[in-house]
């Protein structure tokens, strides 16, 4: 059977409903300058890397046509969550809100959610108190990092060499 083509607005879709989930009583949305501001507390996501780990893996697809192939990558992806909120101290301030949802990304339930999705959790930073690290000690902000692991396969079909002619000399072997 041959996989679906990859979108990434439904990945992304998927993705924010899963943390939506995750994080109780936070407004989650995609970071999009265009995007009116849910109300406070609230996530934005936002990638912060996409890299490749390396060359594509290509290998004839299992029940695909003759000659059809798969192309996987493999991908290590950094999702930034900025949580907002009126304060930045206390469990309903963003810090607390940031850790909160960091340790529910570190539980069983959420690890079988984003499983579910094709994503492995790799990595998770420890809250960060942005409105410190900026000087903006009047804004609540925190931040998390999430490293998700996932592999992204493109299928093709490959034509076959029938023969080939060469000229010139071949010595050796």
């Amino acid at each position: 059977m041959a996989p679906t083509a990859f979108s990434m607005t439904a990945f992304e879709e998927s993705l924010g409903a899963a943390i939506a989930a995750m994080a109780s009583g936070i407004n989650v949305q995609w970071a999009e300058q265009d995007e009116a501001l849910r109300p406070l507390p609230r996530a934005e996501l936002g990638w912060l890397s996409w890299p490749r780990t390396g060359l594509p893996e290509v290998r004839p697809l299992d029940g695909g046509a003759d000659g059809e192939y798969i192309a996987l990558e493999q991908i290590v992806a950094t999702l930034q969550i900025d949580i907002f909120a009126a304060k930045n101290r206390g469990s309903d301030g963003a810090m607390g809100l940031a850790d909160d949802l960091s340790a529910t990304l570190t539980t069983e339930a959420a690890q079988d959610a984003l499983a579910a999705l094709g994503l492995a959790v790799v990595d998770i930073s420890p809250a960060r108190n942005v409105a410190e690290l900026i000087g903006a000690r009047f804004e609540g902000r925190a931040v998390i990092e999430l490293q998700l692991g996932l592999a992204k396969g493109q299928t093709q079909q490959l034509s076959w060499v029938e023969s080939a002619e060469t000229i010139g000399t071949y010595s050796g072997g």
